[in-house]
């Protein structure tokens, strides 16, 4: 009966695919890595996000917990907002949370975040995020929303959704 190695030091500087981590973690690794060679070069990815203001941030901080009865919508301007739900190196909840509060809200700072999420090939999921939230916008911004998510870089999966959501009368619910 072969017998089990106990574990020492050595098994913590072990490569990755002898101490047993999945190859998604290995990607993972790749990936942060990557993105350190590419901050030490000078280069990045083309698209950024710009980096938030402090009342920004302690609203970031605020949507963080992972469970909230009510989003803090409305205690920054709407820009801000957008900045937030626009934002790299958050959790993933926390810019949904940021981009659920400017996908409603009246604001024109809003309406101009929402068109540009629709327009922006690195934005995907925020666009969806505005798909969804059409049938609760004005009709006259869910139709050029609809247009601009039709004619944009994100109508290959749009164009389907947005069909299955035409009412009777050929307008965006």
């Amino acid at each position: 009966m072969p017998t089990r190695r106990p574990r020492d030091a050595s098994a913590l500087t072990a490569p990755p695919h002898r101490i047993g981590l999945s190859r998604g973690m290995r990607d993972l690794r790749r990936l942060r890595l990557s993105h350190l060679a590419f901050a030490l070069l000078g280069v990045g990815p083309a698209w950024a996000a710009p980096p938030l203001s402090t009342a920004e941030a302690s609203w970031a901080d605020a949507l963080a917990p992972r469970h909230l009865d009510v989003l803090p919508c409305g205690h920054l301007d709407a820009a801000s907002e957008a900045r937030v739900a626009e934002a790299d190196g958050l959790l993933p909840w926390v810019n949904l949370r940021a981009a659920a509060c400017v996908s409603t809200s009246p604001a024109k700072a809003a309406a101009e975040a929402r068109l540009r999420w629709t327009r922006d090939p690195h934005l995907a999921g925020l666009a969806s995020l505005v798909l969804d939230a059409l049938p609760r916008l004005p009709s006259t911004e869910a139709r050029q929303l609809a247009d601009s998510l039709r004619a944009g870089p994100h109508a290959s999966w749009a164009v389907a959704k947005l069909d299955a959501r035409v009412t009777p009368a050929g307008h965006p619910p």
